[in-house]
Formats: C-alpha cells, structure tokens, sequence
C-alpha cells in the first residue's frame, strides 16, 4: 500500500513539476517547426483558393434568383427604419473600407508588431498571424453556404421604390453578414492569439478588433444590405470561429497556459484551455 502511494505521489509530483515548468516556458518553446508553417501555408493557400473560386467563379451562377425568405419579422422591420442612412452607398462605401480593409490590416498587423515588440522573430510573427488568416477564410466559407442556402432577400430589395429594377445575384444572399462575421472572426482570433502569448498589446488587439467588427456590423444595416439578425447571426458565428479555430488547429499556441495553484488537499492545475 504504502509502495502504490508512494508511486502514486511520485507521479503527481511529475506531473506537477512539468506543469511548472510549461507555465514558466519561454513562448518560443511553443513557436512551430518549418514544417509545420509549410502546412500552415498549404492550408491557408486551399482554403483561400476554394473561397475565391466559390466567391468569384461560381456565385453568379449558384446565387438564389428568387428568396426563400422574404420578408422581415417585426424586430428586423423596427430595426431597419430605425438605423439605416438616408444616403445607403456611404455607409456601404464605410463598411467596404472597414471591414474588407482596415479590419484585416489591423487584426493581422498588430498581432505581427506585438509579437516582434515582445522580443519574438519573422516565424513566430507568421505563427501568430496564420491562425487569424485561416479563421476568417474558414468563417468566410461557412458565410458563403449559409447565405446560398437560405436565400434570404436584402432589405434594399425588399423595400425598394416602386417600379422595375434589374435583378442581380447579390439580391437574396443577406443572411448572414460575411462583412461582420470576418470582422468577429479576424477580432476574437486575433485577441484570443495575443492572449495566449502573454502579450502586453493584448488588450489593444480585442479593444481595436471588436470596436471594428461591431462598427462595420451597424454599417451594414445602415447601408441597407442586412438585417439586424444578419448582423447579430454574423458576429456570433464570426466570434465562434475566431475562438475555436486557433485552439483546434493551433494548439500549440495554448500549451504553456498553465499555473500550478494550491488547492483544498494539496495543488492542482488551473489555465486557458
């Protein structure tokens, strides 16, 4: 008995002492091989390609040329007339800018400076950015089923003047919002990436990034391209996915988040996981 507990307690010690040592690593020990980023490459590169092609080859010819949902419910309805502009093509324009552009430079471009700032190298800066990339393709193409399936009728469309007016393949694609989603999904990665590594930009990162992504969402109702529900559907998947992919594919980036802590009978191990 005492021999079995005797073990037992040398196990635990083990444990406890490597987990020490992992909360007490330097990043860099967590930083990816150059095999791993030529992966990292591939992925993003078929990712991309697929989400292009979908995009830019086939959405002509795969969008929706009638809806099968039409028209909005009450909350929606309120929603619109209460904060769309009067001039439509500005708060588009704004959005465009927002969320297409300063959203991604900055996501990727502050997690880049802030891993450089805290003493890191070109390679961590890429295994830092690599997971905010592939997130926001990954919420993108999820965006891009979405909206084909349920057909959902732009608020522009559904409201317009009285009289005839040209059909195009961007009339019932609104649900969810693809610029709100990217900007939740560049916001949350980038944050949860910055956190994990302990940076002191971190904060900066999720106020910058979320402050983006909600800006761009308000202006896509304001532009009359979505509904309220497409925007809030958009930032809940954008911000699932901006959590969930950099731990499910990017592990490595969280394995030193853990503290050895006393507990009741003894000590016990609490971290991010």
């Amino acid at each position: 008995m005492y021999v079995i507990r005797g073990r037992v307690v040398g196990v635990g010690v083990a444990v406890v002492l490597a987990a020490a040592r992992a909360a007490h690593a330097d990043p860099a020990a967590t930083d990816q091989s150059a095999r791993d980023r030529e992966l990292d490459v591939a992925l993003t590169v078929v990712m991309g390609a697929g989400y292009l092609t979908a995009e830019f080859g086939f959405h002509k010819q795969l969008s929706p040329t009638s809806c099968r949902w039409c028209a909005p419910d009450a909350f929606d309805g309120a929603m619109r007339d209460a904060l769309v502009w009067h001039d439509t093509s500005a708060a588009n324009t704004l959005s465009n800018a927002t969320g297409y552009v300063i959203a991604p430079i900055a996501a990727t471009g502050l997690v880049a400076v802030a891993g450089l700032d805290s003493g890191g190298s070109w390679g961590r800066a890429f295994d830092d950015i690599a997971p905010v990339v592939q997130s926001a393709i990954f919420v993108s193409l999820l965006q891009h089923v979405t909206k084909l399936a349920a057909a959902r009728q732009r608020p522009f469309v559904h409201f317009a003047a009285p009289g005839p007016r040209v059909p195009t393949e961007e009339d019932n694609v609104s649900f969810w919002s693809g610029h709100t989603s990217l900007g939740f999904s560049l916001a949350v990665s980038a944050g949860e990436v910055a956190s994990a590594r302990g940076y002191a930009l971190a904060p900066a990162i999720w106020a910058t990034g979320l402050s983006l992504a909600t800006v761009t969402g308000y202006l896509r109702i304001a532009a009359d391209k979505h509904y309220t529900t497409d925007v809030l559907m958009g930032a809940a998947m954008g911000a699932v996915v901006g959590y969930a992919w950099p731990r499910l594919v990017h592990g490595h980036l969280f394995r030193a988040n853990v503290d050895v802590v006393p507990a009741a009978r003894g000590l016990a191990l609490a971290g991010r996981f």
